[in-house]
């Protein structure tokens, strides 16, 4: 046995029978699942525990920003975080993953697509339930969407084409010009109502 591998058995013995050794035999689909019900629990019941820890109002961002505004608040806010979200997460994905597995096991004999949209739905609705709680939520959503594009874009262009390039700013041109193109309406090219 190499140094190496008895590192690792070490450690597997150090992490047997904890938590940690029932949550890694959780499948993705099964922690997407627990998101989404959290989310879930968040939309229907986030209101009355904010007021009953005495926050005021749904912690956005996981409870930073009122702990750094209030930081008499960091209790609650931690504690809403933990009921809303790390153990109704924890709980679901646990309980779920037997059947998560299944399901996962299920997928496998499909094309890998279809098992790439059964991900990306449950991701979807995950984010447009809890973007829905705030508008503060949708612009932080959409600018992380918009830097998640730009990363693609420059590896795309310094990993895979190997050059250094500042043309990000055309990237963003570009996107803003076909957002454009398919949102403002098309009028008539005869004159406006206004100006006769």
């Amino acid at each position: 046995m190499t140094e190496i591998d008895g590192k690792l058995t070490k450690k597997k013995k150090f992490f047997k029978g904890t938590i940690f050794d029932s949550m890694y035999r959780v499948p993705l689909l099964g922690w997407l699942f627990g998101i989404l019900i959290a989310v879930l629990l968040e939309h229907f019941a986030g209101e009355l525990l904010a007021d009953v820890l005495g926050l005021p109002k749904i912690p956005v961002l996981f409870g930073c920003v009122i702990m750094l505004k209030k930081p008499l608040m960091i209790p609650g806010a931690i504690l809403y975080m933990l009921l809303i979200y790390i153990l109704p997460i924890s709980i679901v994905a646990r309980l779920s993953s037997v059947s998560a597995n299944k399901v996962a096991a299920k997928l496998l004999d499909y094309p890998m697509f279809v098992s790439v949209l059964v991900h990306i739905a449950l991701l979807y609705a995950s984010l447009y339930i809890w973007s829905e709680i705030s508008a503060y939520r949708v612009l932080t959503l959409k600018l992380t969407l918009i830097a998640i594009i730009l990363t693609l874009s420059l590896n795309v262009i310094n990993g895979y084409m190997g050059e250094f390039s500042c043309s990000h700013p055309g990237f963003m041109a570009l996107g803003a010009y076909g957002a454009s193109v398919f949102t403002v309406p098309r009028y008539s090219c005869g004159p406006s109502p206004a100006y006769g």
